[in-house]
């Protein structure tokens, strides 16, 4: 359900509120799923348990309030449109499946190249996802 509604609740979107040109409003809107491409950082990438906000990279409070500025920019409206009902569905979907609005595994701000100090002293490692608590 919560995959299908990724491409139902945009689509409704654009349908009822771009109504002369919903073709194109759609497909922009439905090309922000790309944003999941930060889901291939995570080990394992799919799990059932995990909430997104928060956890991975583009799903943060950062960036989210990054996509609220973008639909006030009229030439990037839809993709900030697209991409906060990305996100709240993605919210919506970790309170349905976890009782939570976000991830409570992380930080709420992103930190973008943590040394992994699990590594040893020759192998530090450079990590892009958020560093778990």
């Amino acid at each position: 359900m919560h995959l299908s509604l990724h491409i139902i609740v945009p689509a409704l979107v654009a349908v009822l509120f771009f109504r002369k040109r919903w073709l194109k409003a759609s497909i922009i809107m439905l090309a922000t799923m790309l944003v999941d491409v930060d889901h291939i950082l995570a080990d394992p990438i799919y799990d059932p348990q995990r909430c997104s906000i928060g956890f991975h990279p583009l799903h943060h409070f950062g960036f989210i309030g990054l996509y609220f500025a973008l639909c006030f920019v009229p030439k990037a409206r839809l993709v900030g449109i697209g991409l906060v009902l990305h996100m709240a569905l993605d919210s919506i979907d970790c309170q349905a499946t976890n009782g939570v609005w976000m991830s409570s595994r992380v930080s709420v701000t992103p930190i973008v190249g943590v040394i992994d100090e699990r590594a040893g002293p020759a192998r530090k490692q450079m990590l892009i996802w958020p560093k778990l608590q």
